[in-house]
């Protein structure tokens, strides 16, 4: 499962930018900007690995990611950022 720990380092990456906006390291107008960067990126890669995979590998696969990245999984959804394989 490399591309769990790989979206896994990710998410690690994305936490650090908040723990460092939280400390005041990075101003709002930017950290938007990064954050929603950050996670079209995540997801992109998400749409990577689940290419070329049958329906029930690509439900197990986004349950997987959905439980194991809480973060990435929450921020998807305030910056609305679609799947581009649900289009």
């Amino acid at each position: 499962m490399y591309w769990l720990e790989d979206l896994r380092r990710r998410e690690e990456s994305l936490k650090a930018l908040l723990t460092a906006a939280q400390r005041g390291a990075v101003s709002p107008s930017p950290l938007d900007r990064i954050l929603q960067t950050r996670i079209r990126e995540i997801q992109a890669t998400i749409d990577d690995y689940l290419c070329g995979r049958n329906a029930d590998e690509c439900l197990s696969m986004s349950y997987e990611v959905r439980l194991s990245l809480p973060v990435f999984s929450h921020l998807c959804g305030i910056y609305a950022v679609e799947s581009a394989l649900s289009r």
